[in-house]
């Protein structure tokens, strides 16, 4: 199941339609989820074992993907990241591109109220879409 499959299955989650799009909203915030991601300059093994160990320091250790000018850039290694600004839902998934697709190599991570709020510092800052 995708990241995005998990929010929209969480019943704190409402998919909102519109003219052109639609959109994820956090029911009790009222508040649209950002979703973004963060790409790796490491191997999928220790981005998993860091998400599967929830651990925020060692996710925030891993080195990212860097272009020639120190800019965010793409890889094969990728963290998805969903989140409210407030930081009361966060969701994250890890993920690795195999033959040009993007595979989930764990479970989303979907987290709300106070265990989110533990979470939330660490998924913004890992945002490369928010660091733009």
């Amino acid at each position: 199941m995708t990241l995005e499959a998990a929010l929209a299955a969480h019943p704190d989650v409402e998919r909102v339609e519109g003219a052109l799009f639609s959109h994820l909203v956090h029911r009790p915030s009222g508040q649209q989820i950002h979703v973004g991601f963060r790409c790796f300059a490491s191997d999928d093994a220790a981005l998993r074992g860091a998400f599967e160990r929830r651990d925020p320091g060692a996710l925030r250790g891993l080195s990212p993907a860097l272009d020639a000018a120190g800019a965010p850039a793409m890889s094969l290694v990728r963290l998805d990241i969903a989140h409210v600004e407030d930081g009361t839902l966060v969701a994250a998934q890890p993920i690795r591109y195999v033959d040009y697709r993007p595979e989930p190599t764990a479970p989303a991570m979907v987290l709300t109220g106070h265990d989110a709020f533990a979470w939330a510092d660490t998924l913004r800052a890992l945002d490369q879409q928010r660091a733009g």
